[in-house]
């Protein structure tokens, strides 16, 4: 909701939280219901009271993922703020970033985002989410390629590896 994290931009913002995890919680009978994206715009810089504060609004019932991008979130300090809530660090992968080899919850969210992937580039991620898959980490893994369509055939791609 980008209410909450472009225009409030975490703050002040407990009534529209409560709303859209009112909304959300339709799904939230069973396991129809992942992680909660949180991304952050790319000027939002690391604020570890106005982080802590946000945080202690998520209800137990709710997974949050953070997915950040500007440079002052990739510190050991955000992840163990993170760490402390339960909340994973969304690792997002594009052209321009790679996303750090960090666990902050006891599942990770991963944004594969690149425009092409190739078969070693796929293993090599199938290989992190194993390795996590056997330490119990949930793996929640999203292929972002809406405007190509190729999303669904990556997914069936990392599966299948």
């Amino acid at each position: 909701n980008q209410q909450i994290t472009h225009i409030h931009r975490l703050r002040d913002c407990e009534s529209t939280l409560k709303r859209f995890l009112e909304v959300a919680s339709i799904l939230n009978d069973g396991d129809h219901l992942g992680p909660i994206l949180i991304q952050l715009p790319p000027t939002f810089k690391f604020d570890r009271p106005l982080l802590e504060d946000f945080l202690a609004l998520r209800p137990p019932a709710f997974l949050f993922a953070f997915e950040v991008r500007h440079p002052s979130w990739y510190t050991d300090e955000t992840y163990a703020v993170l760490r402390q809530h339960n909340t994973a660090l969304c690792l997002s992968e594009t052209e321009k970033q790679t996303p750090p080899d960090v666990l902050t919850a006891d599942f990770t969210y991963a944004r594969l985002r690149l425009e092409d992937y190739t078969a070693k580039q796929l293993t090599a991620w199938r290989k992190r989410f194993d390795a996590w898959l056997a330490q119990g980490v949930d793996v929640y893994a999203y292929c972002k390629h809406e405007d190509a369509g190729k999303g669904p055939a990556y997914a069936r791609q990392l599966l299948g590896l």
